[in-house]
């Protein structure tokens, strides 16, 4: 067998992983934990940090609402085609969305984020349910309030308030949302249709 056939059948052989909003944050950190196991990876980055950051913001005009949206259908065009294009071909996957705990306790200032997030948890479950029978695994990770460039811009009265609400006493690290993220991927062969929080002890879902 020639080096480019053998190439070709390792590649075959190696799990994939397309990580939307992998560019930095948490997603960045899913990429790093998923390679770390051993899954080639693709990644797909659409915004930049100062766009990211919005989503924090206090109020949001119309179009920043339509923006969220638009993400919404994002998820749903993508999971479309890659079942079209793969899983439903080999009766086999596992699709991983990162919710957030506002999507099911609310935050002040953030309902059209909220309102996004909740639907994708929705978005989950009906799908695993859709599903049924085909071997294709949908579950939803919804972190808490993690250490990225999204929180760390937070006036320290928010965050000195959102830490008195959290157990645990701290933000959470990236790497904590990735592990979850990890084992869905690659041991979690008995979970499909649920929402699991990262959260500290903030919401118990």
């Amino acid at each position: 067998m020639n080096n480019s056939r053998l190439k070709i059948k390792d590649a075959e052989l190696k799990p994939v992983a397309i990580v939307t909003g992998g560019g930095t944050g948490i997603g960045a950190t899913c990429c790093r934990a998923l390679s770390a196991e051993g899954f080639k990876i693709g990644i797909h980055y659409r915004r930049s940090e100062a766009q990211a950051k919005d989503v924090l913001s206090n109020s949001m005009k119309i179009g920043e609402f339509d923006s969220q949206r638009a993400m919404l259908r994002g998820a749903w065009y993508l999971t479309k085609r890659i079942l079209r294009l793969f899983m439903l071909r080999s009766n086999s996957g596992r699709i991983i969305n990162i919710s957030s705990v506002v999507g099911h306790m609310g935050n002040g200032g953030q309902i059209p984020y909220a309102m996004e997030k909740a639907a994708l948890d929705a978005f989950t479950k009906s799908l695993a349910k859709e599903l049924w029978g085909r071997n294709i695994l949908v579950n939803s990770v919804a972190p808490g309030f993690i250490d990225t460039a999204m929180t760390e811009i937070l006036p320290d009265d928010v965050r000195q308030k959102i830490l008195e609400n959290i157990p645990l006493g701290r933000m959470g690290h990236p790497e904590e949302v990735a592990d979850v993220v990890t084992f869905l991927a690659s041991r979690g062969s008995y979970i499909t249709g649920t929402v699991i929080h990262v959260n500290g002890g903030l919401y118990g879902g």
